[in-house]
């Protein structure tokens, strides 16, 4: 999927299920990137329901203007020793400037 061309465009793709979604600006720090999958109906893992605690939603994320992990997040990644390339959806949040965002997972 090449990447778009629109300046202000706000995309997540999912390369794995040949997806692409755009976010509209009212989702923007309001939905987590796992709420935002769960409500286009695209399947993954949560057992603690984005508490960060299980780190079953875990994800590598490629893209521009990713937010840094929160403080729960880099302990649940710490805790079952992750690279820095993983992520888990329950706290990733939507900047509100334009971006796009790669999205892989073990669990498709």
């Amino acid at each position: 999927m090449a990447r778009s061309s629109q300046d202000n465009a706000r995309l997540v793709q999912l390369p794995q299920l040949n997806l692409e979604f755009m976010v509209e600006s009212s989702s923007a720090r309001e939905l987590s990137l796992l709420s935002f999958l769960l409500e286009k109906e695209v399947p993954l893992s949560h057992s603690c329901a984005g508490q960060a605690v299980c780190g079953t939603c875990a994800v590598f994320l490629e893209g521009d203007k990713i937010p840094t992990p929160t403080p729960s997040e880099l302990k649940l990644i710490q805790k079952q020793g992750k690279d820095g390339h993983c992520r888990f959806a329950c706290q990733i949040f939507f900047p509100h400037e334009a971006f796009v965002w790669i999205v892989k997972t073990p669990y498709w």
